[in-house]
């Protein structure tokens, strides 16, 4: 094997391997958003209890949590490049930085409504912060990787 491809191996694993760090970031950012936005969506009535599979439901069908399905098919996406078997190039890494910094910023916004209803859920919930913040943080590291 020559130095070049060997080089790109190397890459791609460690490419793969921040990708495994930020989908583990959006995933926690996801989830903390779709928490948020259910206090929201249960707040006249508190004490509702809905089964996981209801739940589940409502979050898939319900306009309330539409703005969230952008995040929702970004991390698919990411995780089937992730577990894919093809290489990722510095391009692909390029691609799903730009278009996650379109959904949360600092990249103009693509989805207006994603970006208000995100911003108001960053300002109102502390776990969206931190996770927000763990995100920036899998971005950073994913912009080293690719310096190296």
């Amino acid at each position: 094997m020559s130095y070049i491809e060997n080089m790109k191996i190397h890459k791609t694993d460690l490419y793969k391997a921040e990708l495994k760090l930020l989908s583990s970031a959006v995933r926690e950012l996801h989830a903390a958003l779709i928490n948020d936005a259910k206090a929201d969506y249960f707040k006249d009535d508190p004490e509702a209890t809905v089964s996981p599979l209801e739940m589940l439901k409502i979050i898939s069908d319900d306009p309330h949590f539409g703005w969230l399905r952008s995040l929702s098919y970004f991390l698919i996406r990411l995780d089937e490049a992730r577990i894919s078997k093809e290489p990722i190039e510095s391009e692909d890494v390029s691609a799903f930085t730009e278009s996650l910094e379109k959904l949360i910023g600092p990249a103009p916004a693509q989805n207006i409504d994603f970006r208000q209803q995100y911003i108001d859920a960053l300002h109102r919930d502390p776990k969206v912060a931190t996770s927000h913040g763990q995100v920036k943080m899998a971005l950073l590291a994913l912009a080293t990787a690719q310096k190296q």
